[in-house]
C-alpha cells in the first residue's frame, strides 16, 4: 500500500477526570485508502479523531502527517493543514444558510469584505459535484436532518482536505443517500485523500473501508485487511467475548389490538393511512425520507393534528391534541434524535426520567422526588446503564448509556404503545444488541411496539410484520425476515432498485420551493419583500405618523422634528451597538449608566482639569470602551452570561458616575468650542448629531454585512459549541463584542454631552431598554445568530416616535412605558408567527 506511514499516531495519550479516554495508543494510516475505526461506545473512537481534528490537544505522545511533526493547537490549524472533520453530533448552524454553514470559520474575503457571491457559487459547486439539489442560499432550519447531514460533509469537502474524518457521517442518510455517499468516498479516494471512517453499521463498512482498525477501553487492539477479516470475526474483538451473531429475535406471542389507525390523513403529507398493533407485537415501518412515516409517528404522539380519520387505543377512540394527551392514552415515543428532542444533557439522569413522570409521580403538582429518584434506580439497573449514580449528568454517559436513558424515560411511563423511530442511531454494537434485546423482552412482556430504522436489516430481523410507505401512502405489507431487495423494490419503485443515484434524497427543499414555483416571479419577490420584518416595522411606523399626524397639532412640524431626530440619534448609535451584542447572544443592561459615567468623566475633565472639548470627548469615548471592555473581561473569567455581568456593572457605573459628579449636574462647560455646534448646527434643516449618527449607522451596517467580524459573532450567537469547532473564538467574540458596544455608547454619551451642554445625574437611566426594546421591534433574534441593522434603525425609529406622540398627548412617564412594553410584546408575537409562517411553507 503507498505510504502505509502517511499519518502515524505514536503513544497517543488523552484523559479526563482521570478517565483514559486515549490510552497510549499506536498505529499508522496510508495514504488514499478508507481506514475504518471500530469499537463500541466509549472505545476512545470520537475522541481520538478530535485529537486529530485539534479539538483536542494530547496530554502526550505525537503524531506525524507526511512525515512531519503536526500537533494543532485548535481546529483552525487543524483544517490549515488539510485534515477536516465531520462530527458524530451535527455541529451547524440553524439560523444560517447552507452556505453560512459551509464556509463557517474560512469565510471568503475579497478586500477585507465578505465574498458572499464567492461563497454562494462555491457552495453551489460542492453541492452539485454531490448530486444534491439543496439551494445554498436555504436556512439550516429549512432542511431535514438528512439535507443537514449533508452539509455537514459538504463543509469538509470544501476545505479541500488531505485527510477527511467522517464520524458517523451516514447516521441521518437513508439507503440512497448512503450510496451517494459511497460514491463521492470512491472518488475522494481516487484523488489520494486519506479518509478516517467510523461507523457501527459493520456490513457498510466492509463494503467501502481499504483496513480495519479496532479500539476497545481507550486502547489500540489491532488493524486488519478487509479481505482477511468479516463481520463476523471483528465482533468478538470489539466486544472482547465470543459471539458469532448479533441478534436473533425469537417469535412473540400477539395478542389483542392495542392501537386501530383508521383513514388518518395529515395535511397533504399522509393520506388514508389504516393499520393495527397488537400487543406483544413488533410492527415496522420503511420507507425513504419524505415518504410519510415521520409524519404518522408525529401524528400518533400527538405533535401533529389530525385533520380526519380515527384512532382507538383498546378499542376506544382518543383525541391526540398533545404529547400529555398521548401519554396519559398510554402511548410513548423514543425519539431519533436523543439529543435535540430526547434529552436535557446538563440535566441528570433521574431528572432526565422525570420529566415524563411528572404527570404520574406528582399529586396537586408537587413533585415526589424520591419515588422519581426510585423509578431511575430500578431502570438503571434493567437497562444496564454504565454510571456511578443516577445523579450523574446525562452528558458525561457514553452515546450507547444516553440512548438507554431515554428508553427508561418513556418506558417509565408504563405505557401499552411504545414508538421506536431509529432506536439504535449512533450506538456502538454491544449497546445495539442491548436494546435489540429489550424490544425482545418487553414485547414477550405484551408490550405493542412501533419501530422505525434507518438501517432495513434492524427493521427485518426485529418486526413481526413491516408496513411498507411510499408518497404519503401505505403501498404494502410483508412479514418480518424478508429480504432487503423486496423491500427496496416497494418502498423505491421497480425503476428505483436499479438507480445508483438517489431518487430524490432532497424532498424536504424542493417542496419548499414547489409553492412559489407555481407562482409568478414577480409577485413572488413581492412576497418575500413583504414577509421581510423591517417592512412590517416600517409600515406601523407609517401608520404611527399618520394616527399622530391627524390627531396632534403641531406632530409633523419641522421643530418636532428636529427634536425627534436628535432623540433618535443618540438612541440609535446605542441600538446599533445593541444589535451586535443581541446578535452575538449576549445582553448588555449597563448601556444606561455607563452613557452616564462617560458624559460625566468627559464634563469633569473639561471642567475640573480644563481639557479642550474634544480632548475631553475622546477621552470620554476612551473610557466608555475602558467600562465595556470590563464587561467583558468578566463575562469571560467568571464565564458568566452578559446580562449577569452588567446587572451588576450598572449600578458600579452608576456609582462611578456619582463618585465624579458628586450628585450634582456638572455644567460651566467651554460652550464656545466647535465641540458643541453639534448640538446646535443643522444642516438642510437636519442637526449635525443626526448626520453623525447616520455616517455611524452606515459604518454598523458595513461592519454587520461585510465583514468577517460580524459573521463570527453571529456563529458564536447561533451555536457557540459548533463555532468554536470551525475555528471561532468564542472568548474574542464575546470580548471584541462588549468592546465595540461600549464605543458605540461613547460616541452617543459625547453626542449628548454636545447637545445638552451639561452631564445631569439622570441622562442615560432607562436607555438599555429603549435599545432592548427598538432591537426586538426591528427583528434581530433574542438568543442570537441573527440581527439587523436596519431592522434596529426603523425599530428606534418608531419607539421615538411613539414616545414623543405621547409626550404630546400629556401622557405620564409610567404610561408611556407601558405602551412601549406592550410594542415589544407585539412584535415579539408578529416575529414568532411569522417564522412559524415562514417554517410552514
Amino acid at each position: 500500500m503507498e505510504n502505509e506511514n502517511f499519518f502515524e499516531i505514536r503513544n497517543l495519550n488523552k484523559s479526563f477526570n482521570r478517565i483514559h479516554a486515549v490510552n497510549d495508543v499506536s498505529f499508522s494510516i496510508a495514504k488514499g485508502e478508507v481506514h475504518a475505526l471500530l469499537g463500541e461506545n466509549g472505545a476512545g473512537k470520537s475522541t481520538l479523531m478530535n485529537l486529530l481534528a485539534g479539538v483536542y490537544k494530547p496530554d502526550s505522545g505525537e503524531m506525524l502527517f507526511d512525515g512531519k511533526p503536526y500537533n494543532p493547537e485548535n481546529t483552525s490549524q487543524a483544517r490549515e493543514n488539510r485534515v477536516s472533520i465531520v462530527f458524530q453530533e451535527l455541529s451547524l448552524f440553524t439560523l444560517q444558510t447552507a452556505s453560512d454553514n459551509i464556509f463557517a470559520g474560512k469565510e471568503l474575503t475579497r478586500t477585507g469584505r465578505l465574498d458572499r457571491r464567492g461563497m454562494a457559487e462555491r457552495s453551489g459547486e460542492i453541492l452539485k459535484e454531490m448530486e444534491l439539489d439543496i439551494d445554498s442560499e436555504t436556512p439550516i432550519k429549512n432542511l431535514s436532518i438528512g439535507q443537514r447531514q449533508w452539509v455537514e460533509i459538504a463543509r469538509a469537502l470544501a476545505d479541500d482536505a488531505r485527510v477527511l474524518i467522517l464520524d458517523e457521517p451516514n447516521s441521518a442518510l437513508n439507503i440512497y443517500e448512503t450510496k451517494i455517499l459511497f460514491k463521492i468516498i470512491a472518488r475522494l479516494k481516487e484523488k489520494g485523500i486519506t479518509i478516517i471512517y467510523i461507523s457501527h453499521r459493520l456490513d457498510e463498512v466492509f463494503e467501502i473501508a481499504d483496513r480495519i482498525t479496532i479500539m476497545r477501553d481507550g486502547q489500540y487492539i489491532v488493524t486488519l485487511k478487509k479481505e482477511e477479516s468479516s463481520v463476523d470475526t471483528v465482533i468478538p474483538i470489539m466486544l472482547n467475548r465470543k459471539t458469532t451473531k448479533l441478534f436473533e429475535r425469537t417469535q412473540s406471542e400477539v395478542g389483542e389490538n392495542v392501537l386501530d389507525v383508521q383513514d388518518v390523513c395529515v395535511s397533504d403529507e399522509i393520506a388514508d393511512i389504516s393499520f393495527k398493533v397488537a400487543s406483544g407485537e413488533v410492527v415496522g415501518l420503511c420507507g425513504l425520507a419524505g415518504c410519510g412515516i415521520e409524519t404518522i409517528l408525529q401524528a400518533l404522539f400527538g405533535l401533529r393534528g389530525i385533520n380526519s380519520g380515527s384512532v382507538k387505543m383498546m378499542d376506544r377512540e382518543i383525541f391526540l391534541r398533545s404529547a400529555e394527551n398521548a401519554m396519559r392514552s398510554g402511548i410513548s415515543m423514543v425519539p431519533s434524535d436523543r439529543r435535540e428532542a430526547g434529552l436535557i444533557l446538563d440535566w441528570s439522569i433521574t431528572d432526565n426520567i422525570a420529566m415524563s413522570l411528572s404527570f404520574i409521580t406528582a399529586r396537586y403538582g408537587i413533585l415526589n422526588h424520591k419515588r422519581d429518584r426510585d423509578i431511575s434506580s430500578s431502570y438503571a439497573k434493567q437497562l444496564n446503564i454504565v454510571t456511578e449514580s443516577v445523579r450523574t449528568k446525562v452528558l458525561q454517559l457514553s452515546g450507547g448509556n444516553q440512548q438507554k436513558v431515554l428508553l427508561a424515560k418513556w418506558l417509565a411511563t408504563n405505557p401499552k404503545l411504545l414508538i421506536l423511530d431509529d432506536p439504535t442511531r449512533g450506538v456502538d454494537v454491544g449497546a445495539k444488541k442491548e436494546v435489540y434485546e429489550l424490544i425482545d423482552s418487553i414485547s414477550k412482556q405484551g408490550l405493542a411496539v412501533i419501530l422505525m430504522s434507518s438501517e432495513i436489516d434492524e427493521l427485518t430481523s426485529l418486526s413481526d410484520r413491516i408496513i411498507l410507505f411510499r408518497d404519503g401512502r401505505i403501498i404494502h405489507e410483508i412479514e418480518g425476515g424478508a429480504d432487503k431487495e423486496t423491500i427496496l423494490k416497494y418502498i423505491a419503485g421497480d425503476a428505483g432498485i436499479n438507480k445508483e443515484k438517489a431518487s430524490d434524497p432532497t424532498d424536504g427543499a424542493k417542496s419548499e420551493r414547489g409553492s412559489n414555483e407555481a407562482e409568478s416571479q414577480v409577485y413572488a419577490r413581492l412576497r418575500k419583500f413583504f414577509m421581510m420584518r423591517e417592512v412590517g416595522v416600517f409600515m406601523a411606523f407609517l401608520v404611527v405618523a399618520c394616527l399622530f399626524s391627524i390627531f396632534i397639532d403641531g406632530f409633523m412640524t419641522q421643530n418636532n422634528a428636529s427634536i425627534i431626530l436628535k432623540q433618535m440619534s443618540v438612541l440609535g448609535i446605542i441600538t446599533f451597538g445593541m444589535t451586535f451584542v443581541f446578535a452575538t447572544g449576549e445582553v448588555d443592561v449597563s448601556v444606561g449608566w455607563l452613557l452616564n459615567a462617560a458624559m460625566s468623566f468627559a464634563a469633569m475633565l473639561m471642567v475640573k482639569y480644563s481639557f479642550s472639548p474634544w480632548a475631553g470627548a475622546a477621552a470620554g469615548v476612551c473610557f466608555a470602551m475602558l467600562l465595556g471592555a470590563c464587561n467583558g473581561v468578566l463575562a469571560i473569567s467568571l464565564n458568566l452570561p452578559t446580562i449577569v455581568v452588567t446587572l451588576g456593572t450598572m449600578t458600579i457605573f452608576r456609582g462611578f458616575a456619582l463618585s465624579i459628579n458628586h450628585g450634582r449636574t456638572i455644567s460651566g462647560l467651554p460652550t464656545e468650542n466647535s465641540f458643541f455646534d453639534l448640538g446646535r448646527t443643522a444642516v438642510g434643516g437636519i442637526s449635525l448629531l443626526t448626520v453623525v449618527a447616520l455616517a455611524v449607522f452606515a459604518l454598523c451596517l458595513w461592519v454587520f454585512y461585510k465583514t468577517k467580524f460580524s459573521r463570527h459573532l453571529l456563529l458564536n450567537g447561533d451555536n457557540s459549541s459548533a463555532a468554536e469547532k470551525c475555528g471561532v473564538n468564542i472568548k474574542k467574540c464575546r470580548f471584541s463584542v462588549m468592546l465595540v458596544s461600549g464605543f458605540l455608547v461613547g460616541i452617543a454619551s459625547m453626542l449628548s454631552l454636545s447637545n445638552l451642554t451639561a452631564a445631569d445625574t439622570t441622562t442615560g437611566g432607562g436607555y438599555e431598554l429603549a435599545a432592548i426594546g427598538a432591537v426586538i421591534v426591528g427583528g434581530t433574534k433574542m438568543g442570537g445568530g441573527s440581527g439587523t441593522i436596519w431592522g434596529s434603525l426603523i425599530g428606534i425609529v418608531l419607539i421615538t416616535t411613539i414616545q414623543n406622540g405621547l409626550v404630546f398627548l400629556g401622557l405620564q412617564i409610567g404610561w408611556r412605558s407601558v405602551f412601549i412594553g406592550m410594542i415589544i410584546i407585539i412584535a415579539i408575537s408578529i416575529d414568532f408567527l411569522v417564522q412559524k409562517h415562514r417554517t410552514s411553507i
